[in-house]
């Protein structure tokens, strides 16, 4: 097992989402990220817990699909405690724009791990270390030449900010 992390986030999200959706609903809604709730009932952890569960089947595939594809190459490339740890600021971060927009909202609760798997996709695009025509063959076979793409807008925009990067140069990365 090369991709720890991804392996256990990936059975965990989809066993306890499942098991929720169909068995126990209970686990959906004790998990469930309600920002009113956050501070005023102690409810830490469901930053953390409501990362695991999601609304339907289709929010779950949706997520896991994009998180088999991008994760598992992001781990093997960024190591095990990197790897958990971008997950985790993903998760947090998302979560802390909710609190802010939503907390004095008594009725609001979200779930998912939107955030977290955002931040591992975006994290795989613009990784410095990537080389964008080496990608894995799992996620050039499914996007990777929008992966590609958006790597080199991204890398030639930095570069053309500090005037290092030709019209040439902005043309050909396009191509």
């Amino acid at each position: 097992m090369n991709q720890p992390a991804a392996t256990a986030i990936f059975v965990v999200t989809i066993a306890i989402s499942l098991l929720g959706m169909y068995r126990m609903p209970q686990v959906i809604e004790r998990s469930l990220f309600r920002p009113f709730w956050f501070l005023r009932g102690a409810r830490y952890e469901t930053l953390f817990t409501s990362g695991f569960v999601h609304a339907d089947l289709g929010h779950l595939l949706f997520n896991m699909v994009t998180f088999f594809f991008f994760a598992f190459p992001m781990e093997r490339h960024i190591g095990t405690w990197r790897f958990v740890l971008l997950y985790a600021v993903g998760l947090v971060l998302s979560h802390s724009c909710t609190y802010f927009k939503h907390e004095s909202d008594r009725d609001y609760a979200s779930l998912g791990a939107s955030g977290a798997i955002s931040g591992v996709l975006f994290a795989f695009i613009v990784f410095p270390d990537h080389d964008p025509d080496r990608l894995p063959d799992s996620v050039a076979d499914s996007g990777g030449a929008v992966c590609r793409r958006l790597r080199r807008l991204l890398v030639v925009r930095r570069r053309s900010r500090h005037g290092a990067a030709s019209t040439t140069t902005r043309i050909s990365a396009e191509r």
